[in-house]
C-alpha cells in the first residue's frame, strides 16, 4: 500500500513528540523552525519517496535522533539538512539515496552511524562533514561505506559500539576524503586496534587487528596405546592416565602425581641415573618397567 500525501511540514513540535513512518509515503517530509528537538524514525518496513528531497530539515529545524532502517529517497537528496538546521544523531541501517547524493548537509550533524555500503551502494554525502562518523560493522562483508563529494570541515572516524568485528581489511570504507578531512586515522575498539589506510587517491581502507584470539592449546589427553609421553608433559598436554602408552622419565626427575592405570602400560626409566615417582598408581592395568 502506498500512502499519498501532498506534503508534510512540522512546525513548533514539542520534545515529547516523535515521528515514526512504518508504511510507504510518497511526499517530502519537511521540518520547519521547530521550537524543540524531535525524534524521527523510518522503520524497516517504512519508505519515504519525496520530490527533490525525501526528508528536509530547514533553518531552525532540530532533529535529536534520526533513525532510518527503511528507505529514504529523493530526486536530488534523500536527506537535506539546510543551513541553520541541526541533526543530533543520524543512524542509518537502511538506505538513503538521491539523484545527487544521499545526504546533503549545510547545517550541523553531530554524529552519523552508518551500515549502508558493502552489501549494496555506499551512502553518498555532500557538504559539511558530520562532527563524528561511525562505521557499523556486522561482518567482513556487511559494513558501512561513505562516499563524499565536495566535503568541507573534518570528521572524527570511529567504530559504532555493538559492531561485530574481526581482523582483516575492510575496503573502501571512505572515499572522497583527504587526510585533512580526517581528525583521527587510528584508534582502539574493545581488545583490538583500527587504522585507516589510504589505498589510493582519496580512498581509505579500514584495517582491524588484535580481535582474533590465538587458538587455544588442545585439552590434555590420556596416554593411550602407541603414545610416548615425557613425565614433564603430564598435566599440560597429557593427563596422568596410563591407558596403554609409555611414560618416559629423565635422570633427576621427581613427581608425586597420582596416576590412573586402567590399561596395562609402560614406564621407561632414564638411560642413566634415576627418576623418582612417589605418587600412587592405581587401576586394573599392569605396569611394565623398561630401561
Amino acid at each position: 500500500m502506498l500512502l499519498l500525501v501532498l506534503g508534510v511540514c512540522f512546525h513548533g513540535v514539542s520534545h515529547a513528540n516523535a515521528c515514526s513512518f512504518k508504511s510507504p509515503v510518497s511526499t517530502r517530509i519537511t521540518f520547519c523552525d521547530n521550537s524543540a528537538s524531535i525524534a524521527f524514525e523510518v522503520t524497516s518496513s517504512g519508505e519515504i519517496t519525496g520530490g527533490a528531497e525525501g526528508v528536509q530539515n530547514n533553518s531552525g529545524g532540530s532533529i535529536s535522533t534520526f533513525t532510518n532502517a527503511g528507505s529514504i529517497n529523493g530526486t536530488s537528496y534523500g536527506v537535506k539538512n539546510n543551513s541553520g538546521a541541526a541533526i543530533g544523531v543520524l543512524s542509518n541501517t537502511g538506505t538513503i539515496t538521491g539523484g545527487t547524493a544521499g545526504i546533503f548537509n549545510a547545517g550541523v550533524i553531530t554524529t552519523i552511524n552508518n551500515k549502508q555500503g558493502a552489501s549494496g551502494s555506499a551512502l553518498s554525502y555532500t557538504g559539511v562533514l558530520p562532527v563524528n562518523y561511525n562505521i557499523i560493522i556486522n561482518s567482513p562483508s556487511d559494513f558501512g561505506k561513505l562516499s563524499v563529494a565536495s566535503p568541507s570541515g573534518s570528521t572524527i572516524f570511529g567504530i559504532y559500539a555493538g559492531s561485530t568485528v574481526a581482523d582483516g581489511t575492510y575496503s573502501s570504507v571512505l572515499s572522497g576524503l583527504t587526510l585533512s578531512h580526517l581528525s583521527v586515522t587510528s584508534g582502539t575498539y574493545g581488545v583490538g586496534t583500527w587504522s585507516l589506510r589510504n589505498s589510493s587517491g582519496s580512498v581509505w581502507d579500514l584495517v582491524l587487528s588484535g580481535f582474533t584470539l590465538p587458538p587455544s592449546d588442545p585439552p590434555p589427553t590420556n596416554i593411550g596405546a602407541g603414545d610416548t609421553v615425557a613425565l614433564s608433559s603430564v598435566g599440560t598436554t597429557a593427563n596422568p592416565v596410563l591407558s596403554g602408552g609409555t611414560l618416559t622419565t629423565l635422570n633427576g626427575e621427581a613427581s608425586s602425581l597420582a596416576f590412573s592405570v586402567p590399561v596395562s602400560s609402560t614406564i621407561m626409566a632414564p638411560a642413566t641415573g634415576a627418576a623418582t615417582l612417589s605418587g600412587v598408581f592405581s587401576g586394573s592395568g599392569g605396569l611394565t618397567f623398561t630401561g
